[in-house]
C-alpha cells in the first residue's frame, strides 16, 4: 500500500490521541503557547487540508503570533503578519494581514486540550471553518 499524504496520516493520528486523552480525562497541553498547525475544512473534498505552522510567544504580557511555515499555492493566502492575538476563557481571537485581499479574524473555540476550532472571516463574512492544533 502506497501512502498518498502522511500529512493526512500525522494530522488523522494527532486528532485521535487529543480524542482518546480528551476521553480518559488525561491532559496533554494546557498552555497556549507554543507552535501551533493550522488546518482548514475542504468540504468538497471532504478532508482538513494543512495551512501552516504559527508560533504562538508572549512578549512584555502580549500574546503574539508568527508565520513558521505557511503552504505556498495558487489556492492559498499566506498571513503576511498577525496582530491583536487574545485568548479570553475558551475563546481565541486574532487578526492576519492577507494582503491585498483585506485582514482577515480569526474566531477560534477551544474543543480540547490543544485544540480550538471557529472560522476565518474577511469583513464580517465566514471564510473557512478552521482547526488549530498545538504540536510543539
Amino acid at each position: 500500500m502506497r501512502i498518498k499524504k502522511p500529512r493526512t496520516i500525522l494530522f488523522a493520528a494527532i486528532c485521535l490521541i487529543h480524542l482518546v486523552s480528551s476521553q480518559a480525562g488525561v491532559r496533554i497541553q494546557e498552555r497556549k503557547t507554543g507552535e501551533w498547525q493550522q488546518f482548514i475544512w475542504m468540504p468538497d473534498e471532504v478532508r482538513w487540508k494543512y495551512l501552516g505552522t504559527f508560533l504562538v510567544y508572549e512578549a512584555n504580557n502580549t500574546y503574539r503570533m508568527k508565520q513558521v511555515e505557511q503552504v505556498r499555492a495558487a489556492d492559498v493566502t499566506n498571513s503576511r503578519g498577525i496582530t491583536a492575538v487574545r485568548f479570553s476563557g475558551s475563546d481565541w481571537t486574532f487578526n492576519s494581514d492577507w494582503g491585498t485581499v483585506g485582514v482577515g479574524t480569526f474566531r477560534l473555540t477551544k474543543t480540547g486540550d490543544g485544540m480550538y476550532q471557529g472560522w476565518s472571516y474577511l469583513e464580517g463574512t465566514p471564510q473557512y471553518k478552521n482547526l488549530w492544533i498545538l504540536v510543539k
